[in-house]
């Protein structure tokens, strides 16, 4: 839409979501004559594109062409909450210092400023379109509408292959008012609403309209589908960062869990099939003493079974204090249970001990029939946490063969168990929140990590899963291909042992998903190559900070389009590290490179090709204290000239990109 100077308007325009297409607005554009100096009031109808109404309101010095665009515009009308007329104009003649404007856009008012007009503005049904002319200007102008809101248009939900959709909840948390200065074009002070249910749909139907500010948003979209064997998953919680812009209309594709062929059969009778080829899950013990079964409450007992023969088996119920199975040395103790869970949100069963065993096989033997396959919320939470009599066998493995992880259901299942030396074998495929929380938190022994197969997290799936590991040195695969929201966060932070991080290859990433992942990592010597072109809120936030050792950062950071504190941090304290990775970004956003390499003393090279004038907003301290000489290349068409921490480093040489080898 061609923009043209002193008349504003308020209208609904379009949501912008994840990986969406824009509808530009039709062409096409109806005038309306008039002669008569003044402001101009308009309503128009959205379903017929068309001016209804044209009123005289203030006789000023204004002459020109009103033109009215085909857009959209919700059900305009003029009345306001407090009964007042939408748009009034007093006596007072241009140019004055009490204006006394009164704009009503969605029945909230409009009132002059120092620096021009606002508009205050909620997310609702109705909006007033108002003809505003300039007080600076009492010559003649051509007058047109300007889109302020934003409209969602229509959501389709797709699903991996294999996979049908049976109902999907997206809501979001619009913004419900705000100022537009409408000489700047700009939104202030925002509000925010609650969250608004703006779908329930299956996949390709479009979603209710919703209009509302533009800004950034958070999304968060809720599904469930069924396998081709009608096995139900659920899916809860999945957010993305989006972003309203104005003057379109804006359609959205999601695809929940992305274009992924799972490649195993999630038939139970597969996994049971399966199931029969593990040993049982086995105790065998190291000396003479009790292994314990205990409970955190009274009211949480959880009865199991053991057998020394495999034949004979024994009933014991966990207590407070720990119930007793007496044992001696070279005993295999054989552990049965008939329970769907061993946890619940606030209660937990736990095994301890007063001698040292080793724990091998197949960890689900301890749940019923119908829950191993997939596994209830809180099953195994704190299952073995603290437990310092846990030993890895050094031929025979753990084996958690379950598919489907619930919410919670491996929550700090073996953290603080400082002696163990190899992880269990997981086979899961499909992750839910927190599912793998703190699963091994310092286990301070724990040499490698299980690979995991998984290809969508969830939310927080594996936060904090490795957590001061200080002995970890192998990391087997990670096989994600759609991130979630905080979904790595601090998952090796603190493995002081480790010198090789996995490879990382997502090209779309999730709000916080590598939050500070390998923090402290102070062997790691190189990163892993970071292809994301599409980043999200504090994605990379933290994530090789204090990685003293690193001297090789990935060569380039190629997303074009950043997001709030994106790179915060990202290289903080890495003192050893000499060339920066390039940063091919025109456009700065708040905070996204904030620190980013602050502490860097050997960083002699950065290559930025930024265009907005850096400051403390956005890159606050970013290369403080590197190194005292150096060489820093912009674009050619960067007309900035900052130096210091907040720009350009002190004392380096500056190359515009073609002037640069």
């Amino acid at each position: 839409m061609k923009t043209k100077p002193y008349l504003w308007a308020a209208m609904m325009t379009a949501l912008v979501l994840a990986g969406c297409s824009r509808v530009n607005e039709p062409d096409g554009e109806q005038r309306i004559q008039f002669t008569v100096p003044g402001l101009f009031q308009a309503k128009v109808d959205t379903k017929a594109a068309e001016v209804t109404s044209l009123a005289e309101f203030h006789v000023g010095c204004v002459t020109g062409t009103l033109g009215v665009s085909e857009v959209e515009v919700w059900n305009t009308t003029f009345t306001s909450s407090g009964g007042e007329t939408p748009v009034y104009v007093s006596d007072k003649y241009w140019p004055g210092s009490d204006l006394g404007y009164k704009f009503y856009a969605s029945n909230m008012p409009l009132t002059p400023s120092a620096t021009g007009y606002t508009v205050w503005a909620s997310n609702a049904t109705d909006v007033v379109c108002a003809v505003l002319a300039d007080p600076g200007y009492c010559t003649t102008n051509v007058l047109s509408f300007e889109h302020v809101f934003s409209r969602l248009g229509n959501v389709t939900v797709e699903a991996f292959p294999g996979y049908t959709i049976t109902g999907v909840s997206i809501t979001m948390t619009p913004k419900t008012g705000g100022t537009y200065n409408l000489r700047t074009k700009d939104w202030s002070g925002i509000t925010t609403g609650t969250a608004t249910a703006i779908a329930n749909s299956t996949p390709g139907t479009k979603a209710n309209d919703l209009y509302t500010v533009p800004g950034i948003y958070t999304l968060t979209a809720s599904w469930t589908a069924t396998d081709s064997g009608s096995n139900a998953v659920s899916y809860t919680n999945r957010t993305v960062d989006v972003e309203l812009e104005k003057g379109v209309v804006n359609n959205a594709t999601i695809t929940l869990g992305g274009n992924i062929t799972v490649g195993v059969s999630l038939e139970e009778y597969v996994f049971n099939d399966y199931l029969q080829g593990l040993e049982p899950l086995t105790f065998e013990v190291l000396g003479n003493g009790n292994i314990l079964w205990k409970t955190n409450n009274a009211v949480w007992e959880k009865t199991i079974e053991y057998s020394k023969d495999g034949v004979n088996w024994t009933s014991v119920t966990s207590t407070v204090d720990g119930a007793a199975i007496p044992v001696s040395t070279g005993d295999k103790v054989y552990i049965r249970g008939n329970n769907a869970t061993y946890g619940s949100s606030s209660n937990y069963c736990t095994f301890g001990g007063t001698v040292n065993y080793y724990v091998y096989g197949n960890m689900t033997d301890l749940l019923a029939p119908g829950h191993k396959y997939r596994l209830d919320d809180y099953c195994f939470k704190y299952l073995f946490n603290e437990n310092t009599y846990v030993r890895s066998h050094p031929s025979k493995r753990i084996y958690l063969p379950s598919k489907i992880l619930s919410l919670w259901c491996y929550y700090n299942m073996f953290g603080s168990c400082d002696n163990l030396t190899i992880p269990p074998v997981m086979d899961a495929i499909v992750v839910s929140q927190y599912c793998c929380d703190r699963m091994f938190y310092n286990c301070t022994s724990l040499q490698s990590t299980p690979v995991l197969e998984a290809p969508v997290m969830a939310f927080y799936c594996y936060n904090m899963m490795f957590y001061g590991c200080t002995s970890l040195s192998t990391v087997q695969p990670i096989k994600a291909k759609v991130l979630e929201q905080s979904c790595f966060s601090q998952m090796f932070q603190g493995c002081s042992h480790l010198t090789t991080a996995p490879e990382l290859p997502v090209t779309l990433l999730a709000g916080n998903c590598y939050y500070q992942m390998f923090y402290g990592c102070s062997s790691l010597t190189a990163t892993p190559a970071l292809p994301a072109t599409t980043v999200a809120n504090s994605c990379y936030f933290r994530m090789f900070y204090g990685c003293i050792n690193l001297v090789e950062a990935p060569s380039i950071l190629p997303a074009l389009k950043l997001a709030n504190s994106c790179y915060t941090q990202m290289f903080y304290n890495c003192s050893k590290l000499a060339a920066a990775p390039e940063l091919p970004a025109k456009i700065l956003v708040t905070g996204c490179y904030n620190q980013m390499f602050q502490g860097c003393s050997a960083l002699n090279y950065i290559k930025a090709l930024f265009t907005t004038k850096p400051n403390t907003n956005y890159c606050l301290s970013w290369v403080s204290n590197v190194a005292s000489s150096g060489t820093f290349v912009k674009a050619d068409d960067a007309t900035w000239n900052v130096s210091g921490n907040n720009g350009v480093p002190s004392g380096w040489t500056v190359y515009t990109e073609s002037q640069w080898p």
